[in-house]
């Protein structure tokens, strides 16, 4: 069974949700069946990107020409930089509704906070606590998602293992 959402920000939308739904209008482009996402200019002049996610039934990753992350477009518009030379991080004060950029090899990242956008280098476990998370990596070992509306993306080595307990979740290969 698949299901539909539509993430609309409006005026009220504040903070990390509402960007994050932004950098996914901007910087995930789906094509497809499953998943499939888009943009729509409602003609007002506040009106804001509309990302529309059709996840599948399995949480298993997708590969191929399904789906793809401007990894580019979000190094472009890095506001915070961190640095992780193995071991551990947790990114609970992320900037909000910027893009995060870790650099290095981490042996674990933690994304607690809702709305974080991250781009990382080798991460050998992540694990992403909260809802309408964006993370691009170039090569990832495994990935537990606990939240709902996650997009994780990998663009270098074999499958992530990836355990989902949300939904509305998507693991993509990114094409390089």
């Amino acid at each position: 069974m698949t299901t539909s959402r539509t993430l609309r920000p409006t005026s009220t939308t504040t903070g990390r949700a509402g960007a994050v739904l932004a950098a996914l209008a901007l910087a995930v482009t789906l094509s497809g069946c499953t998943p499939a996402a888009s943009t729509t200019d409602t003609g007002s002049a506040a009106s804001a990107p509309t990302a529309t996610l059709t996840p599948s039934a399995s949480p298993s990753p997708t590969s191929g020409s399904e789906a793809s992350i401007d990894r580019a477009l979000l190094l472009d518009h890095v506001a915070q930089e961190r640095s992780c030379d193995g071991g551990s991080l947790t990114l609970d004060d992320a900037p909000e509704g910027e893009v995060l950029r870790v650099t290095g090899h981490c042996d674990e990242i933690v994304v607690p906070m809702r709305g974080t956008v991250l781009v990382a280098d080798d991460v050998a476990e992540l694990r992403v606590e909260s809802h309408d998370v964006l993370v691009s990596t170039t090569a990832l070992g495994a990935a537990e998602l606990q939240g709902d509306d996650i997009v994780v993306g990998w663009s270098e080595g074999d499958a992530p293992e990836v355990t989902d307990e949300g939904s509305g979740n998507v693991v993509l290969a990114e094409q390089g």
